[in-house]
């Protein structure tokens, strides 16, 4: 699978950002490894989030950023002012919080077992992405307390 993020140079070499080796069978090996977010050495204008399937679902820009909301590692809501994105998964951690805060987080990307290898015990994994729009996003909170 292509994925264009991975030869950008912006990307910081760490535990959770893909590096690009440019080596034949290493770089097949390196994309088989999964990283749950992607960072960028400087701020950046949008950031993009990528499904199951590898495919973007939604670019929103840092203009249009309000809040992220993390009860629990394993649910993290970046609310935009063009809609609302919901991760779900395990160990999400203050990592994505703090890249948002700084507007150094480049992208996030759901697990999928036939194209990533699984992460070690301890890292971050997104299972899924869901985009709401604002007004389904209040509809959702309204039902919630209403069953509280």
């Amino acid at each position: 699978m292509s994925q264009p993020y991975q030869h950008d140079p912006l990307i910081q070499s760490s535990q959770f950002a893909h590096n690009d080796n440019g080596g034949g069978s290493d770089n097949r090996q390196e994309e088989r490894i999964y990283r749950a977010f992607n960072m960028a050495n400087r701020r950046q204008t949008k950031i993009m989030l990528y499904n199951m399937q590898g495919f973007v679902m939604g670019m929103p820009s840092y203009t249009h950023y309000v809040d992220a909301i993390c009860v629990d590692p394993q649910e993290i809501w970046i609310v935009f002012s063009t809609g609302v994105f919901r991760c779900v998964g395990e160990y999400l951690s203050i990592d994505i919080l703090v890249l948002l805060q700084d507007d150094r987080l480049r992208s996030l990307h759901c697990f999928h077992s036939a194209m990533f290898d699984m992460p070690e015990d301890g890292s971050p994994i997104i299972h899924e992405i869901q985009r709401y729009s604002l007004q389904d996003y209040r509809q959702k909170a309204l039902n919630e307390q209403a069953q509280r």
